[in-house]
């Protein structure tokens, strides 16, 4: 999974995006758009996916516990 290999610094959702974007395998949604055409022409990450999967990162939540 790309969010997985853009993670691997365990850094903040913001670098993760930056990282994935680098890759050039993925587009990162920063606005509204018609999620429909998304689905069948690209794969793309949204700020709030990166957050959610940094958050559920067992590394990070235990660093950010203490």
């Amino acid at each position: 999974d790309i969010l997985v290999f853009a993670h691997k610094r365990h850094q903040n959702a913001i670098a993760t995006l930056n990282e994935a974007r680098n890759t050039g395998i993925v587009s990162i949604f920063t606005g509204p758009s018609d999620p429909l055409t998304h689905v069948f022409h690209q794969t793309g990450i949204t700020w709030a996916m990166a957050e959610i999967f940094c958050r559920m990162c067992p590394k990070c939540a235990a660093k950010n516990k203490s």
